[in-house]
């Protein structure tokens, strides 16, 4: 290794405590690597008490990451200068082996490009080491990333002496060994991370959104605050294991305690809450009085959204946005527009209560009424959630609190329903809707049983009641569309399973199809009566341009009229699945093709397909295709053959006519890579040779028996075929260049079949077929490993570029 030092640029070592390859590893290290762009080193020490090595790093002009763990570096000024990553983790030393302040400090301050700095548990705990009035700020104007995973007041103290960028993401935690220094009091648990001033911190002043989450469920209580999102540059977190702390077992809980205290510090850690538009609680909201959320939330005037979560009401912050502000006497959080709530143990009350609080807001000249009110309210001992404006009771399903806010509503979802209950949500939408723009709706019928149950009644959606509707997702019952609300459509869902079938009409939705301008994705299963087929004629298909994504699961004969009243467009990804069940193996071959619509044009995705999956394994069976641009086209038919050993037959017998009739349902793709999956033994060579000679420019083949029990030997004979009966006709897919091959092997001769197979076709291609990449797994009983099998991986080697030849011994069944 040491003659390739120049040319090292990434290393990685991970050692134990105990290894012998410090006293090589640390002066191969120190003595210099000229390229060395990326340095990984990791010691375990295996949990026991230890001194970590140091490693002192000098002559490494290039370095532009660093990643240590257990051990102590020394780094050289010029080396910091360039490092991009920092990463120190050290939490298997001992604590009492930390690093001093000051030597981390100097080190942070000589990264001049840095990006992304971490450091967990490499310090002790520091009382206070503050800049002097007139030393300025070192700032890191690059960089995106912070992890400090530290005690609070080293946190503290290391910002101190830092500018961190607003577009930075931050992310600040109490470490796990804070509880041999001493944790701070909740009172003060969040604010002890943070430096007096916030010059050094300009996100602080600048957050709109901010998250408090003090869950039982959670380990860690975390205060969160970003700009323009939590997925979005911009972002700070502190965060304390709820363990670090114990409450009296008469009192509050620690949930209640810390929870009350995160809330109550939100204007200490940002300084100026002007900015908050939304605002994130998930704690015991009771545990905190109305009289202390109502000065908490005036401290936020321009909060549009609000959202709780719970286990319990939250009554005392309903009641509390029922205050007047003491410097107008409008509402508390006047902007409010987006109220959403989550939590159990409700009753109908709660309705009431969020009633009240809006019909007074309202009243007292709220500047924005209430445009969207979420509710997801779980029942206590039901598996059931309504979502949405729906509240579950084991006796009942009342709406009625919420009718007078009908013209409100934006998003509306009634899950999890009942028959019963269904129809009280039907009468519901009996109302008109001006601004609804998302409906959900899901029926649970009786349990899947294989019998057939009652169908709910259609939602009918006429457009004078529904005129802004954009989303439609119903699950277990269907819909009534007219032409005026399809033509505003972005997104339709209709799902049902197999044996509840909705029996809807086809004509009405295939006169529909003309008006879907706007839909972006449409998903059908199981919607429509096979006998309405018959009276769908043939008309002038609608190119719907905005269309992303199309799912439709129902029998062939319905995919293919809906398709072929359409234009999909080639980057849209369409998956189609034929129900089969009851049908021969011929029966459902013949589906896929069923499926298609009789115009191909109507699916431009099929004239430019690259890549083909052909697939049966037990659980499934379709064919999945890509451009190469990425492009998918899934073609499946469900079986009764699916996941029942027993069936293996028929499932061969199917695979064979995939492999046999693939050309016939993609005869214009210009297909350059074919992979087969399924029961290879059940194809003769015969049919492989037939079906192989009709993909002229295949590159890549890879054929996969399922089992591993069959050998790929009649694919080997089938690639020694000639193109034509000419003489000296070059082989079947001449151009191939990549060939894989999974399953068995009986005998060591078949890797002989392949090296005579593979040189006959770079003879017969004049040198023009030799492949590129050659990968053979295949699997046996007993151990086949000498002289032969080191004599045919030479072989090998001769007729293809990169090979890689494994034969593994796993006696009986065989599973990857």
């Amino acid at each position: 290794m040491a003659r390739n030092r120049q040319l090292v640029a990434k290393l990685a070592v991970d050692l134990q405590l105990e290894s012998d390859a410090f006293p090589v590893l640390w002066p191969f290290l120190q003595r210099g690597l000229p390229s060395l762009d990326e340095l990984v080193v990791t010691i375990d020490s295996k949990n026991r008490p230890w001194r970590a090595p140091e490693l002192a790093l000098t002559s490494l002009p290039k370095l532009t990451k660093l990643r240590l763990e257990g051990v102590r570096p020394r780094v050289a000024p010029s080396v910091l200068a360039n490092l991009r990553v920092l990463a120190l983790d050290n939490v298997r030393i001992d604590p009492l082996q930390a690093l001093r302040f000051e030597d981390v400090l100097d080190c942070i301050l000589g990264l001049k490009a840095v990006e992304e700095i971490t450091l967990c548990n490499y310090l002790g705990i520091v009382g206070g080491i503050a800049p002097s009035p007139r030393r300025r700020l070192h700032s890191l104007p690059k960089l995106k990333t912070l992890r400090l995973e530290e005690h609070p007041s080293t946190i503290r103290a290391l910002l101190s002496h830092l500018s961190i960028p607003v577009e930075a993401n931050i992310q600040l935690l109490a470490s796990s060994l804070s509880e041999r220094w001493g944790n701070p009091p909740p009172s003060e648990a969040f604010t002890a991370f943070l430096p007096e001033s916030s010059e050094g911190l300009p996100i602080l002043r600048q957050v709109n959104v901010v998250n408090v989450i003090c869950a039982r469920d959670e380990k860690i209580a975390e205060i969160v605050g970003s700009i323009g999102g939590l997925d979005v540059p911009g972002r700070i977190s502190l965060g304390m294991d709820k363990k670090a702390f114990s409450a009296d077992n008469q009192g509050p809980s620690i949930e209640e305690l810390l929870f009350k205290r995160m809330v109550q510090s939100l204007r200490v850690i940002f300084p100026d809450t002007s900015h908050v538009t939304s605002l994130y609680l998930h704690g015991p909201l009771d545990a905190i009085a109305h009289t202390t959320w109502t000065p908490i939330l005036y401290q936020f005037p321009r909060v549009r959204r609000m959202i709780l979560r719970d286990g319990s009401p939250g009554f005392p912050i309903i009641e509390a946005l029922m205050t007047s502000s003491p410097a107008d006497g409008s509402p508390l959080c006047p902007r409010l527009e987006e109220f959403d709530l989550q939590g159990s143990a409700w009753d109908a009350s709660v309705l009431n209560a969020i009633a009240r609080c809006l019909e007074w807001r309202v009243d007292n000249d709220a500047r924005h009424p209430l445009s969207r009110l979420t509710m997801r309210l779980f029942a206590v001992g039901s598996p059931w959630s309504l979502s949405f404006l729906t509240y579950f009771r084991k006796d009942a399903l009342t709406l009625d609190p919420l009718r007078h806010y009908t013209g409100q509503l934006r998003d509306l979802a009634a899950t999890s329903l009942s028959l019963k209950e269904f129809d009280t949500v039907q009468a519901f939408l009996k109302a008109t809707m001006p601004r609804l723009e998302q409906l959900r709706v899901s029926v649970d019928n009786p349990a899947d049983d294989g019998q057939t149950h009652q169908v709910p009644e259609p939602i009918d959606l006429p457009p004078t009641r529904f005129p802004a509707l954009r989303t439609v997702v119903l699950e277990g019952v269907g819909t009534s569309i007219g032409p005026a609300v399809a033509s505003r459509l972005w997104r339709l869902v209709i799902t049902n399973k197999t044996n509840k079938h909705q029996g809807l009409a086809l004509l009405p939705f295939i006169n529909c199809i003309s008006h879907f301008k706007c839909l972006e994705e449409l998903k059908l299963t199981n919607c429509f009566a096979l006998a309405t087929v018959d009276g769908c004629r043939a008309r002038e298909p609608f190119a719907a341009t905005r269309l992303m994504s199309v799912t439709i699961e129902d029998h062939p004969p319905i995919i293919s009229r809906i398709l072929s009243a359409l234009i999909i467009p080639a980057r849209a990804r369409v998956q189609l699945v034929g129900n089969m069940r009851g049908a021969t193996p011929e029966q459902c071959f013949t589906a896929f093709s069923a499926m298609l619509p009789d115009d191909k044009r109507c699916l431009p995705v099929l004239q430019n397909l690259s890549s083909l999956d052909v697939y049966h394994p037990p659980e499934g069976c379709y064919f999945a295709a890509k451009t190469e641009s990425g492009d998918v086209l899934d073609l499946e038919v469900t079986t009764d053959a699916l996941d029942k050993p027993s069936l293996k037959p028929i499932r061969g017998e199917l695979f064979k006519r995939m492999v046999h009739g693939v050309r016939g349902i993609f005869p214009d793709s210009p297909l350059e890579r074919l992979v087969f999956v399924g029961d290879v033994g059940y194809v003769p060579a015969e049919i492989w040779a037939s079906s192989l000679a009709l993909f002229p420019r295949l590159r890549e083949l890879e054929v996969d028996d399922v089992e591993l029990r069959a050998s790929p030997s009649e694919v080997i004979s089938a690639l020694m075929k000639p193109s034509s009966m000419q003489p000296g006709a070059p082989p079947i897919c001449p151009q191939l260049e990549s060939l894989a091959l999974y399953g068995d092997i009986s005998a060591i001769s078949l890797l002989g079949d392949l090296y005579k197979c593979l040189s006959w076709r770079q003879e017969r291609g004049g040198g023009k077929t030799r492949l590129r990449k050659l990968a053979v797994e295949l699997y046996c009983d007993n151990d086949m490993s000498g002289p032969l099998l080191e004599k045919y991986e030479v072989a090998l080697a001769r007729v293809a570029e990169k090979k890689s030849v494994e034969l593994i011994v796993v006696p009986g069944r065989r599973q990857r």
